[in-house]
């Protein structure tokens, strides 16, 4: 009888172990280039970012980002004014369009 409390302590520790091991997963995020993920309305965005790698670590370290995007300085005169900028979305994808390598775009997983 003890014997078996040993074991099902031990597993329970197991158990337990893997548990917290889990839930302290680190955030990952698909990095694509030449994708344009178009999400709705941002909750935040961010000027003057000077990468992609920089605008995706953003939206792992904000638990509220699931998708985000970011232009590039080379993007096209009629794109619009707004450049090396990093966009962060809370709302599933709803439009994925290749206008070219000044936009990456990612989820989080």
């Amino acid at each position: 009888m003890i014997r078996q409390l040993r074991v099902i302590g031990i597993a329970a520790l197991a158990l337990g172990a893997a548990s917290a091991a889990h839930a302290q997963q680190p955030r990952m995020s698909t990095s694509e280039g030449g994708v344009f993920l178009d999400f709705g309305p941002s909750y935040i965005d961010y000027k003057d970012i000077a990468s992609a790698d920089q605008c995706r670590m953003l939206c792992i370290q904000d638990a509220r980002c699931k998708v985000w995007r970011y232009v590039s300085g080379q993007a096209p005169a009629d794109y619009g004014t707004a450049r090396r900028v990093c966009v962060l979305g809370d709302r599933p994808v709803q439009r994925r369009t290749t206008p070219g390598t000044w936009a990456t775009s990612g989820e989080v997983k």
